[in-house]
């Protein structure tokens, strides 16, 4: 006596949704962004989202220009939480940046962007190429965290 057995297993199109997603806008993030302009303009702009809603979002900054000294000077730190800004004074100088918005939570929220694009030309005038690196790390309410690296250069820069 033979027996037969059928199995069946549901496939589906959302089988690579991540719950955290980390991309640049027009650009690939896991490459380093060239800012060719001549005037050292570009939209640098990266898309975060998730699925359970942004707990943290930190952003830390390592530059050859922007140094601690150079940062603190405008009370920016060198690693900041945008969802949950230490104080309201950090909270207004990030508002005042343009990283954060009066009207508009990230904690909670299931997406946001990160726009350094205004921050371009300030950082082409250093006149050092970089690299100049923006390490977002995005953990949601779930636990689940993802962490890249945002690279910018300005190649027509000489060292």
């Amino acid at each position: 006596m033979a027996f037969l057995t059928l199995n069946f297993v549901a496939c589906s199109d959302d089988d690579d949704n991540d719950p955290v997603t980390i991309e640049g806008r027009g650009f690939n993030i896991d490459q380093t962004f060239n800012v060719t302009n001549k005037d050292n303009t570009a939209e640098v702009i990266v898309n975060i989202a998730t699925e359970k809603g942004i707990e943290n979002l930190i952003v830390k900054i390592e530059s050859p220009v922007l140094t601690e000294d150079v940062l603190n000077a405008v009370n920016l730190p060198k690693e900041f939480d945008l969802a949950n800004p230490a104080s309201e004074e950090l909270a207004q100088t990030l508002i005042g940046f343009g990283l954060l918005s009066k009207d508009k939570k990230i904690k909670g929220s299931t997406e946001t962007t990160f726009d350094v694009s205004q921050f371009m030309p300030l950082l082409g005038g250093f006149e050092n190429p970089g690299p100049h690196k923006f390490i977002l790390t995005v953990k949601d309410s779930a636990g689940n965290n993802l962490s890249k690296t945002l690279t910018v250069y300005f190649p027509n820069l000489k060292k």
